[in-house]
């Protein structure tokens, strides 16, 4: 679902009945156990999803899934501090703060 969401990301839900074209909603699917994907298109006893990868094609996009696959419905999205960005803080601040320290002219 990048770029709408990344690896990380904290997704609150809410369940609900009520579904809109363009919603994120959470599918619980046999053989590819929970899904997350946009409604394209919805009719009174299915839905079309698409997703927001437009470079990835996605076998669930395009074919008409039964409402009661949704699990839930994406109420907002938490961004939390990719591990990579956040270890990379870690590793270089120590080195940096070093050199900072050995830098200020009234430390030497």
């Amino acid at each position: 679902m990048v770029p709408s969401l990344e690896d990380g990301d904290l997704l609150v839900t809410k369940c609900t009945d009520q579904l809109n074209i363009e919603d994120l909603v959470i599918l619980r699917l046999p053989g590819y156990g929970y899904v997350v994907k946009r409604i394209k298109s919805l009719s009174p006893n299915s839905m079309i999803l698409k997703a927001d990868n437009l470079s990835q094609d996605s076998s669930l996009c395009g074919v008409p899934i039964a409402l009661e696959k949704v699990d839930s419905k994406v109420w907002f999205r938490v961004r939390i501090l990719n591990w990579k960005r956040l270890c990379k803080v870690f590793v270089t601040f120590p080195r940096r703060f070093k050199q900072w320290i050995i830098g200020l002219p009234f430390l030497v």
